[in-house]
């Protein structure tokens, strides 16, 4: 089901609105334990509802612009099918259909059909494609690269968080950034290499 709008970054702008959040994504507690803060179960709510990025108008035309994209681990389909809105040409694939009880992604719908398939699908792609990772499980960028004969990757990996994702990239030239809504606590932005 394609959405109306961008309903991710409706709810994402409310939940940075409506209340004062933490900076941080964890508080401590009094005897000194983590717990997590209302606005990391608001992120952890949302990530599984639609994407685990907040796609924005800059990211979602910078990636049309490199049209066919290839997503890889693209979970509910909600980038894919945003990008099919503005008439890019996407294929969505995922290892785990959020049918067949994708961890990441506990009961959420499906914004557009995603293909099952996982790191082998990226070569089968011409030259002309793009590789668009989201926050890919950890070894998932370097399995990816290998086989791919596109251009250009597009990447979307907190610096800490998706460390191994951005140093399976080293050997590609970073050609733009471009910002992107971010959780507190939380550094991703799209990042587009060029082989």
């Amino acid at each position: 089901m394609l959405p109306n709008g961008n309903p991710y970054l409706d709810e994402f702008t409310a939940a940075q609105t409506d209340t004062q959040r933490s900076v941080r994504s964890f508080r401590f507690g009094p005897d000194g334990t983590k717990a997590e803060s209302p606005d990391f179960m608001t992120r952890r709510e949302l990530c599984a509802k639609y994407a685990w990025a907040v796609p924005n108008e800059e990211a979602l035309r910078c990636l049309a612009d490199l049209s066919p994209v290839i997503e890889i681990g693209a979970g509910t389909g909600y980038w894919a099918a945003l990008l099919r809105k503005r008439g890019a040409m996407i294929h969505a694939y995922d290892i785990a259909s959020i049918y067949e009880g994708n961890p990441y992604h506990p009961g959420a719908q499906e914004w557009l059909p995603v293909l099952a398939g996982g790191e082998g699908v990226a070569a089968r792609y011409p030259r002309d494609a793009t590789l668009f990772l989201c926050w890919p499980t950890p070894g998932l960028t370097a399995a990816c690269l290998p086989g791919f004969a596109g251009r250009h990757v597009a990447l979307i990996a907190d610096p800490a968080a998706g460390a191994d994702a951005h140093e399976a990239i080293r050997d590609w030239q970073l050609a733009r950034t471009v910002p992107i809504p971010q959780w507190p606590g939380f550094h991703d932005e799209l990042r587009i290499y060029r082989r």
